[in-house]
């Protein structure tokens, strides 16, 4: 499945590297900036495949939707 940012512009073929103390609370900055449209985590670019694919570096703001706060929530 694709995804797009707020322009329309794809999302396939890229990365969003987040910072944070833990995966549980990478997880809750995506759901913060995209809700449940996002693909997948990874604790590494290498897990992730980001030499391998290609991929294409996507900071967080590029990435993030405007969306209800309804959203926003992880369950």
């Amino acid at each position: 499945m694709n995804h797009f940012d707020n322009q329309g512009k794809t999302l396939g073929n890229s990365f969003t590297p987040i910072r944070a103390f833990s995966e549980f609370q990478a997880r809750k900055f995506m759901f913060a900036a995209r809700g449940k449209k996002w693909c997948t985590s990874y604790l590494s670019e290498s897990d992730a495949g980001v030499h391998k694919w290609k991929l294409f570096l996507k900071t967080l703001e590029e990435v993030t939707l405007d969306l209800p706060d309804e959203c926003l929530s992880i369950a």
